[in-house]
């Protein structure tokens, strides 16, 4: 008996073992359709990734089957259907800098389909420094989530009440207060910094702060961008819907 037991014991410990040797040891995306309607989606690179979109190969976690990118460089789309999800290796684990929007590609002037500028989700990962957050700057044209509850060995930080979540509010004032969210027209979190032009940004104010308080070093009451040091686990953005705002009067 006890030579059975100490051989099965072995056999967990082998098993426990490969488990942790598999673990995914970089950064991986997630996007997300949490509607019942299709959208468009562009996956718009920066020049320092370690590839280009034609290399990008998004997989639908449900089948496994490959969503094809339309476009080449640094720029592409692709389409979710209704409550679908593709997942993203990055380049099997290479850097990857960018963003993914919804309903158009990045832009501040409106365009069809951003008639108020482009709401984006921002990455660079597997850079060893890794930075993600939500971007109202340019403008407001979905509500967009970001989920940070798989970061693998190496947790993001959470928010004052323990959630991993982000998610812009919709709204010109409302991400003042929105965790992991850079609000309307404020390139600085705490301050208006280099804002996008007027001509291309017009749903208020140019000179309305929408930023949060404090400073760049300490912005109050929360955070716009989320750090960490290290890779792993799954940074997933979500389409929660359409949203456009009305110019101001």
């Amino acid at each position: 008996m006890r030579t059975v037991l100490i051989l099965f014991v072995a056999v967990v410990m082998t098993l426990a073992a490969r488990d942790g040797a598999g673990a995914q040891s970089f950064t991986s995306l997630q996007f997300s359709n949490a509607t019942g309607s299709p959208v468009n989606a562009w996956l718009t690179l920066g020049a320092d990734s370690k590839g280009k979109v034609e290399d990008a190969k998004l997989v639908d976690v449900s089948t496994g089957r490959n969503v094809p990118v339309s476009g080449s460089g640094l720029q592409g789309s692709f389409t979710l259907q209704a409550n679908q999800t593709v997942s993203w290796n990055s380049f099997n684990g290479a850097l990857a800098t960018g963003a993914v929007t919804f309903r158009a590609p990045p832009q501040s002037c409106p365009i069809s389909g951003g008639p108020c500028g482009v709401t984006k989700g921002e990455f660079a990962i597997n850079i060893g420094n890794e930075a993600v957050d939500v971007s109202s700057v340019d403008g407001i044209n979905a509500i967009m989530a970001m989920d940070l509850s798989e970061g693998g060995a190496t947790p993001w930080p959470s928010n004052p009440g323990g959630g991993q979540v982000a998610q812009n509010s919709g709204t010109l004032t409302g991400d003042k207060t929105a965790w992991g969210v850079f609000p309307y027209r404020c390139t600085k979190c705490a301050a208006i910094g280099n804002a996008p032009d007027t001509k291309c940004n017009p749903l208020g104010p140019a000179m309305q702060s929408y930023c949060k308080a404090g400073t760049e070093h300490s912005p109050q009451p929360v955070v716009c961008q989320l750090n960490r040091t290290g890779a792993g686990g799954t940074v997933k953005f979500i389409f929660k819907g359409a949203m456009d705002p009305v110019k101001a009067p």
